[in-house]
């Protein structure tokens, strides 16, 4: 017959109070107890979640000559932020600031950077634009694929393949 303390994966955490499972340390205590034990914090103080606020301060660096807030956080492609939240869901940072600062993004609505800095954070370099305004930015700025003229500071994209000089 199983204890009060035993859940079915086996022991649970030796804290009272604490309905985690043991870890595979040799006190018997959970994951976070664990840590907390190593790092010589009290064990006793309450185990608090980061609010998403918390989170994004924690990955953003300050860029002092432009003011962009600089997403030092993982990245997906295009260099676009990327926060994870709720069971591993994932979410581009700069829509998370977005939403912390001005409310729910509309349907059908992107959030734009002034700055032309896709990992840019800054609530004040961002602004709401739908499809159209995205297409017209992005070639204000140089960056439409087809384009040959590129904007300043920014190389063009040729697409299709580049020819190499025939071997002889």
């Amino acid at each position: 017959m199983r204890s009060t303390r035993e859940n079915r994966s086996g022991l649970l955490c030796v804290r009272p109070g604490c309905p985690k499972p043991q870890g595979t340390n040799r006190l018997h205590l959970c994951n976070a107890h664990w840590r907390r034990w190593r790092k010589g914090q009290d064990m006793d103080a309450p185990m608090r979640a980061f609010t998403m606020a918390e989170r994004i301060r924690q990955y953003v660096r300050i860029d002092a000559e432009t003011g962009c807030h600089v997403w030092i956080g993982h990245s997906a492609k295009g260099g676009y932020g990327v926060i994870t939240y709720s069971k591993g869901k994932q979410k581009y940072a700069h829509r998370v600031v977005w939403e912390l600062h001005n409310g729910p993004i509309p349907p059908g609505k992107f959030v734009l950077h002034h700055c032309d800095r896709t990992n840019c954070v800054n609530p004040a370099h961002l602004f709401l634009g739908d499809n159209q305004a995205n297409m017209d930015d992005m070639a204000a700025k140089g960056r439409w694929r087809n384009q040959t003229k590129a904007g300043p500071g920014h190389e063009p994209f040729h697409k299709g393949r580049r020819r190499r000089p025939a071997v002889r």
